[in-house]
């Protein structure tokens, strides 16, 4: 279900007879889920590596 915007890219290319590709894709939000709530690897492994913090809380929760 949805776009496939690196087939898109190419389809156009194609469509202009010139090749063409994506240099670069980043998925900014999947549902419920955006950037604005991700935190970094390093942060997530200090949270893990007995920092005190709660890694639990890091979680976001399952909509329904």
């Amino acid at each position: 279900k949805g776009t496939y915007i690196r087939a898109l890219a190419e389809d156009i290319g194609s469509e202009l007879g010139l090749p063409a590709h994506l240099a670069s894709l980043r998925r900014l939000a999947v549902g419920a889920y955006d950037l604005t709530a991700a935190i970094s690897l390093e942060h997530l492994e200090q949270s893990l590596s007995g920092s005190g913090v709660d890694w639990g809380s890091l979680l976001l929760p399952v909509p329904l």
